[in-house]
């Protein structure tokens, strides 16, 4: 029988201060990082009730072992999947000048989106900061990204941001306003 060969995968390119406050944020509000397996099974969930039990996501995805897998396993990996589209806005001439860019993040969650834009600007250094206005109706996941994104503060693999996180319900309507992403 032929041995399956082990896959070394790149390491995301986030430092070690960011998973610090991340690791510091989830044990704040009570998501101590779980052992291998348990992690394993809470992302296991996660994922099936993204993909396969729709019925079910509000539910399942705002339980305590879900917000712990989205926190140390998703989160991250999420964040990352921004960078690319922020690279080609970038090369394309089609990222906004403007000096303080106006985020409207719906569903935010976690805050992966916006952590990727500021990720994103940070890395091509353009100097811009971000007034984000989150909307989650979550109000487990808005306080953990209201808590990271304080323990974030000004680390210089972020852009500068300001977070008004709100808990609502985006399925009724959207704020008033002029937003740039």
């Amino acid at each position: 029988m032929a041995k399956t060969r082990q896959r070394t995968f790149a390491p995301l390119p986030l430092g070690d201060t960011f998973y610090a406050r991340l690791s510091h944020t989830a044990e704040k509000v009570g998501l101590a990082k779980l052992d291998e397996a348990g992690l394993a099974r809470a992302v296991a969930a996660v994922s099936r009730a993204y993909t396969r039990d729709r019925a079910e996501l509000d539910l399942q995805a705002t339980q305590r072992e879900a917000h712990t897998a989205r926190a140390h396993f998703f989160l991250p990996r999420d964040l990352v999947k921004v960078l690319g589209p922020v690279r080609d806005l970038a090369r394309l001439g089609l990222l906004p000048a403007a000096r303080t860019l106006r985020v409207l993040d719906v569903g935010a969650g976690l805050g992966s989106s916006t952590l990727g834009l500021s990720r994103g600007l940070a890395e091509l250094g353009t100097g811009q900061r971000l007034e984000v206005l989150a909307l989650e109706r979550d109000a487990g996941a808005l306080a953990f990204f209201r808590g990271l994104s304080r323990e974030l503060g000004a680390q210089p693999e972020f852009a500068p941001f300001s977070l008004e996180a709100r808990d609502m319900d985006v399925t009724t309507k959207l704020p008033e306003g002029k937003f740039d992403v």
